[in-house]
């Protein structure tokens, strides 16, 4: 299994522009990390308005988690793992055709059986950063590798490594397929969309499914599927047929991301799909060490003339009040900074009190107030269906801790087939590729 696995991606030249992969998992943290340049003594000294405009860096910073490493192996397995099922050979292309045509025909019909290495789903609450993460570890990856045609003519001119698409809010194939192609222009400078403004659902589909092969598209990510879930379940379900015979017809692989409200259709469609990933993006517990971590590193973005220390008290305001979603704890902070600068008496030191974060919550968060509420209580969930999974009855349900986590991390990263993936793509000039040219009339459907 080895081997076939080693001559699969010594052959596959698409591998080629990956490299090099992160050697380590303190490599591939820092991938996933934002850490912006610290403010400096003359700017905390500043006037307020430079002050107040420096707060917009809260909004960047990015803090990886264990589940950040999880997620991220699993996303670079998908990938690696779906370039090894499409060698770009002859009969890649003598086979196009009939492929096009073959997925055009399974959206008639669902196919069942999708393997865990072409799906996977990163299903959580919103301001957990989910999309942050996978944005973050996406961003280390050349998303668009441009070969040269006339040294090789097997190859796409523009290969597409991954590709974000939002799932439409109206549900219609129609509307996600023109999403990916104008996608597809802006990064290959094609024009799929401008060009087939008028064509029929099944033009478009053929469409589709040339784009995703002639550009070799190694990943599609699907952001917001929770969208997917509304009252016509007819709708509902021509879109997720559409996404499982994407990955089961034309092997691209799909990364779902999305809130707890999609976890019902994802189960129904796609029944392998969360194993790699679980429901692990949840709001961090009080006591998590992941939840410090990210607290201990927001807080040295402090931009008040007066340092405010980080005490147990102001720790457990911070949870109290965001409940455990980063998202939540970095407009906190940030509004509270901004109410002390705004709102400091003249001589007064500008401190951050758990007194002045609880004010800034009542004043600025309302919007959140109930959803908060029903986290720090679990009362009245059910009224916010997108903030836990159904399968966790209360938020006090043990969602393991970071060691676990960081573990399984371990176990992914060191497995065979990723290790074997990480030596090849460290030495390109090792994979050769045969020179062989397509024929004409599979080089011309191109």
């Amino acid at each position: 299994m080895i081997n076939s696995h080693h001559d699969a991606l010594h052959s596959n030249p698409l591998l080629a522009g990956l490299q090099p992969l992160p050697a380590n998992l303190p490599a591939l943290r820092e991938l996933i990390e934002v850490k912006p340049e610290l403010p400096t003594a003359e700017l905390r000294s500043a006037d307020k308005l430079s002050r107040l405009l420096a707060l917009s860096i809260l909004d960047d910073v990015y803090v990886p988690t264990a589940r950040d490493i999880t997620s991220a192996v699993v996303v670079l397995r998908m990938l690696v793992k779906g370039y090894e099922l499409r060698p770009p050979n002859t009969n890649y292309w003598l086979q196009h055709n009939a492929t096009c045509s073959k997925f055009v025909q399974s959206t008639r019909k669902v196919q069942r059986g999708i393997g865990v290495g072409q799906s996977a789903a990163i299903i959580g609450v919103s301001g957990t950063g989910k999309s942050s993460s996978v944005e973050n570890f996406l961003g280390s990856v050349p998303q668009v590798i441009e070969h040269d045609q006339s040294k090789n003519a097997l190859l796409p001119r523009a290969q597409i490594v991954w590709i974000k698409v939002v799932c439409p809010v109206n549900r219609r194939p129609r509307a996600f397929i023109s999403q990916f192609l104008s996608e597809v222009d802006r990064l290959a400078g094609t024009a799929y969309g401008e060009s087939n403004r008028r064509a029929t659902d099944e033009e478009l589909l053929n469409l589709l499914a040339r784009a995703i092969r002639v550009h070799a598209v190694g990943l599609l990510v699907i952001d917001e599927i929770q969208n997917v879930v509304g009252r016509s379940t007819k709708t509902d379900r021509q879109l997720m047929k559409l996404f499982v015979n994407m990955t089961g017809t034309l092997r691209v692989p799909l990364l779902f991301i999305g809130t707890p409200k999609s976890q019902d259709v994802l189960d129904a469609e796609l029944a392998d799909a969360r194993r790699m990933l679980g429901t692990r993006w949840t709001p961090f517990k009080r006591e998590d060490m992941d939840w410090d971590k990210i607290i201990t590193s927001l807080w040295e973005y402090q931009y008040t003339k007066v340092w405010s220390a980080l005490t147990p008290e102001i720790k457990q305001t911070i949870f109290d009040l965001t409940q455990g979603i980063p998202a939540l704890a970095k407009t906190l902070y940030s509004f509270a900074q901004q109410k002390v600068i705004l709102n400091s008496p003249k001589g007064q030191p500008e401190l951050i009190t758990a007194n002045i974060l609880r004010e800034t919550a009542d004043e600025d968060m309302i919007s959140v107030a109930g959803a908060v509420h029903a986290l720090r209580t679990g009362a009245g969930l059910d009224v916010y269906d997108d903030l836990l999974p159904k399968i966790l009855p209360s938020p006090a349900a043990n969602l393991g801790s970071s060691p676990d986590l960081i573990s399984t991390a371990q176990q992914s990263f060191n497995d065979t087939f990723l290790k074997t993936t990480k030596n090849l793509a460290r030495h390109e000039a090792s994979i050769k590729f045969s020179a062989e040219r397509a024929p004409s009339s599979a080089t011309s459907r191109r």
